[in-house]
């Protein structure tokens, strides 16, 4: 319970802030059993205020170097920087977003300097995003490998379906949904 965390906690306040992280002497091989971990996160989450999800998907970044967005930051980032809205019956992710929506959002993020002193010319932006959507294709099968290694499972030489809005031209197609995102 939240009492029994608070005096455990107590008993050892004073002591650890008087100890230099130096001096704990973690070991990175050392490891929790599962039930401990959970209690643990439970912890974290209800004392943050953070999303069981954002805390284990920041987790796994630490881990693995790995960012994972989750769908509900993915989200986020469709409606408060692209300011995108969901249609009916519909996801907000399903949108694309197209060169002028990122050169719109660099704009406001103050990215865009037309000198290249501060940021970077619309130009470069526009070449950029237009090289990223290019490569998106071998962009994701490079993430699927890492992601697959991470989880311990052996990559297959599966043929996966290639999605039909890769086959329409570069400067047509933009980027769409998380994982592109």
């Amino acid at each position: 319970s939240d009492d029994e965390v608070k005096t455990s906690l107590s008993v050892v306040q004073d002591h650890c802030r008087d100890t230099q992280n130096t001096d704990l002497a973690l070991d990175d091989e050392e490891s929790l059993n599962f039930a401990t971990f959970k209690r643990i996160l439970g912890l974290i989450t209800f004392y943050t205020h953070v999303d069981e999800e954002h805390v284990l998907a920041h987790f796994f970044w630490a881990k693995t170097d790995c960012f994972e967005l989750t769908p509900r930051m993915a989200s986020l980032l469709m409606e408060r920087c692209f300011q995108r809205k969901a249609s009916p019956g519909a996801s907000v992710l399903d949108q694309v977003i197209q060169n002028n929506d990122f050169l719109k959002v660099c704009y406001n993020a103050r990215v865009i300097d037309k000198n290249g002193r501060t940021g970077l010319p619309y130009s470069a932006l526009s070449l950029l995003f237009i090289a990223v959507v290019k490569k998106m294709p071998e962009l994701v099968a490079a993430r699927a490998k890492v992601r697959t290694g991470i989880r311990g499972h052996k990559p297959t030489n599966k043929k996966h379906a290639v999605p039909q809005a890769w086959s329409v031209p570069v400067a047509i197609r933009g980027l769409a949904g998380r994982t592109e995102l």
